[in-house]
């Protein structure tokens, strides 16, 4: 393990959303007002906006091992679930390559914060070619 690894990973775990800070009360008209926020792509900011996790925190992939990765990502994936959304990689990139995509994409990708419902971010756009998970993308089958 990184000796960095266990700053990081407190790091991730202080971004989640902690659910004093979300409304206890959700009613449908809150829920379709965030709907239809998130679906005109009124965004506010960027995802390190809100978690202020920035690509410094992440080391370049070659400093860390495989297993350093899948937890960091693991992690990740926990805090994004208290945000009520996720990121649905394709099954076939590797733990490396997503990390990486992690630090290029995710951190700067426009977020809409959402009180209720869920969001998964698949960050294709139905092109191939203009993907941004490059190989990887499931439109390739």
């Amino acid at each position: 393990m990184h000796p960095y690894l266990p700053v990081l990973i407190d790091d991730i775990k202080a971004a989640q959303l902690h659910e004093s800070n979300i409304p206890q009360k959700i009613t449908i008209a809150t829920f379709a007002e965030e709907m239809e926020r998130f679906a005109n792509s009124e965004v506010e900011k960027p995802l390190s906006y809100y978690t202020g996790l920035q690509i410094e925190n992440f080391p370049p992939p070659e400093i860390f091992s495989e297993e350093d990765m899948k937890i960091t990502l693991e992690a990740f994936d926990e805090m994004l679930e208290t945000w009520n959304a996720g990121i649905d990689y394709p099954e076939s990139m590797p733990v490396e390559k997503r990390y990486a995509f992690l630090r290029k994409n995710v951190l700067e990708n426009d977020f809409t914060p959402m009180n209720a419902g869920f969001v998964i971010y698949d960050f294709c756009a139905g092109c191939a070619p203009e993907c941004e998970w490059e190989e990887y993308c499931n439109c390739l089958k």
